[in-house]
């Protein structure tokens, strides 16, 4: 381009006459390069213009085996709307989001260390928004108002509550209530009768290896953590405000409770399994708990299965009944039209704790064994439901996700022109390779620690490739930029249309 506006330029030189001062010369070519560069402007304008609303979605992954078949759901609906999604762990994507094109990303909840994060997404241009994944279970407004950073909030462009409770709480709190929208969670589009069928060919897989089962899900984490006492501690401490004066008392009442209520669990499944009522007793720990504390409390005990692979859902799907304590399992499977029974109180120091407001309270042995051998359970009362509206939206057909989606393509700022960089050079691209570029040379892995290795166990390309065969999805093609950073796109856009709405220059794809 520039040597045909050089020829150009001369050309109307020429014309003009044979006496040219250089001064001349450059002015002229300076108006050329300029006319030019509006030209070339203009026409990336409008190239962007005709993308519409599409841009990358950056979905960060904390725990995996909670969040990455929400995560995965979210990035379908995306897909279809024509957007391209990044899906990979914390760490990786901060490291590598000045690689991506701007567009919108997602953070997982509201601490105060949060907004640094926010901000650093927003200077490469994104739009952030953000929805706090364990915000549907609440100790107390109080104790919640110290997870919720109004800084982190005032830095959001989009708010997500699950329902109108905490929705409450965080206008409250907010620099601008209009920015709280009430979606609820992709978590919760997946718990109702009609998606049960997505997890058939694994409950049956389950089934067929232990038989009929009773599922215990273990969420005491401050008690049995992989971290050390002092290590849990001084990780609440940096993500809350807490009155030390009260901080150390309130810590020892958790675990105390915490300590009392894995007695009673062990208590109930070796009483299970002394009687006939099921063929096996599964264990599954909550990620960062250890679970070599369980297979030490049963190792007596043949017909006992400890594991938290994969996602909770098809064993809360497949299990004869769910017991929990304070766990947001024990709300899926009550959604799901699951046995639940609540074993034990309230944790002391809670208000009021959700999942334990649904499924059966057993206090002990003798009511719990009776409780399952009754044959009259009521499995999802109205009256649970109407208790978990204030809590809980988006249960319709419609769902969450495409609240969400609705959401960010009604905002204005995703259609900005601005808001999207574009290559200045194409790659030539192959015909099943976005790019030649080897991924390594291009995107860094930062190392992980054994505890985020715990929680991040399962994020990988075989387990979202396993999600979307059990979709069934179509056109949704699935690349790995490393062990742990993944991008869905529309297998039926070209190459070069992909890379261009997923990356501000060459990456390896």
């Amino acid at each position: 381009m520039s040597l045909i506006l050089i020829k150009k330029a001369f050309k109307t030189l020429i014309i003009a006459g044979p006496v040219v001062t250089a001064k001349k010369t450059r002015n002229a070519l300076h108006r050329y390069f300029k006319k030019a560069k509006e030209k070339l402007k203009e026409k990336r304008t409008l190239h962007v213009q005709r993308m519409g609303d599409r841009c990358t979605i950056i979905l960060p992954v904390e725990i995996s085996r909670r969040e990455l078949l929400s995560r995965v759901h979210l990035a379908v609906e995306a897909v279809a709307r024509g957007h391209a999604v990044v899906i990979g762990d914390v760490k990786s994507i901060k490291k590598n989001l000045g690689k991506f094109s701007s567009g919108v990303y997602v953070i997982k909840d509201f601490y105060e260390i949060r907004a640094r994060e926010i901000l650093n997404a927003k200077a490469k241009g994104f739009m952030a928004v953000g929805w706090d994944e364990e915000g549907l279970i609440r100790i107390s407004e109080k104790a919640y108002l110290t997870k919720v950073s109004k800084t982190t909030l005032s830095a959001l462009d989009m708010v997500y509550a699950w329902g109108n409770s905490d929705a409450e709480i965080l206008r409250r709190v907010c620099d601008d209530p209009a920015k709280v929208k009430v979606v609820g969670n992709p978590r919760m589009d997946l718990l109702n009768n009609t998606k049960k069928n997505l997890f058939a060919q694994e409950v049956k897989a389950i089934k067929n290896k232990v038989g009929r089962y009773i599922l215990f899900n273990s969420s005491f984490s401050m008690y049995n953590s992989l971290l050390s006492q002092g290590e849990v501690e001084e990780k609440i401490r940096r993500v809350t405000k807490n009155d030390p004066a009260s901080f150390t008392a309130r810590v020892e009442m958790q675990r105390k409770f915490e300590a009392d209520s894995i007695a009673l669990f062990i208590e109930c499944a070796k009483a299970i399994l002394a009687s006939t009522l099921v063929d096996t007793v599964v264990i599954r720990p909550h990620p960062v708990e250890r679970k070599d504390f369980w297979l030490e409390a049963f190792k007596d005990f043949g017909n006992v299965i400890v594991s938290n692979e994969g996602n909770a859902l098809p064993w809360l799907v497949g299990a004869e009944a769910v017991v929990h304590n304070s766990c947001t399992t024990g709300l899926e499977a009550f959604l799901l039209g699951q046995r639940v029974i609540v074993l034990g109180g309230d944790p002391p120091h809670w208000d009021f704790c959700l999942p334990n407001s649904v499924g059966e309270r057993c206090m002990d042995v003798e009511s719990f064994l009776s409780c399952l051998k009754r044959d009259d359970f009521n499995k999802r009362s109205s009256y649970a439901l109407l208790s978990l509206a204030e809590h809980l939206s988006a249960l319709d057909h419609r769902g969450s996700a495409k609240r969400i989606l609705d959401s960010i393509q009604d905002d204005q700022r995703i259609k900005q022109p601005s808001k999207i960089k574009l290559q200045k050079k194409a790659i030539k691209a192959e015909p099943n390779l976005m790019c030649s570029i080897p991924p390594s040379q291009q995107v860094e892995a930062k190392p992980l620690s054994d505890y985020d290795i715990a929680k991040l166990e399962g994020l990988n390309k075989e387990a979202i490739e396993k999600i979307l065969e059990q979709f069934g999805v179509k056109n949704v093609k699935l690349h790995a930029i490393n062990e742990s950073l993944l991008v869905l796109f529309n297998s039926r856009r070209r190459p070069e249309k992909n890379r261009r709405l997923l990356f501000s220059r060459p990456v390896g794809l």
